[in-house]
């Protein structure tokens, strides 16, 4: 499976930063409408979650440093390799935005 991983810093505190992402992923309806067996699963404490679908799986964890790094890593299918670099500039424009 091709792997994208995606690191982000923000001024934001490590548990501002997780709240944000984790109502990004569990929001998602872009995602869901594309594919329907999306699910999450979120570990508060750790400050980390997985995201899984039929056509792909994704981890995040979230640094409590300063500045707090973010880290999102996903698989994709071999077939959707051609899309890789849609879906890491999607997901990058994704946390510029809420990690402002």
């Amino acid at each position: 499976m091709p792997k994208i991983t995606i690191e982000k810093q923000t001024s934001l505190s490590a548990a501002d930063a997780y709240q944000k992402i984790k109502t990004m992923l569990a929001d998602a309806r872009d995602l869901r409408k594309l594919d329907s067996g999306y699910q999450c699963q979120f570990d508060d404490v750790a400050k980390t979650g997985s995201e899984k679908g039929k056509q792909f799986k994704a981890d995040m964890k979230i640094f409590d440093q300063s500045p707090t790094k973010v880290e999102l890593v996903i698989y994709l299918p071999i077939m959707l390799t051609p899309f890789k670099g849609m879906v890491e500039n999607t997901l990058k424009a994704k946390l510029e935005k809420i990690l402002a």
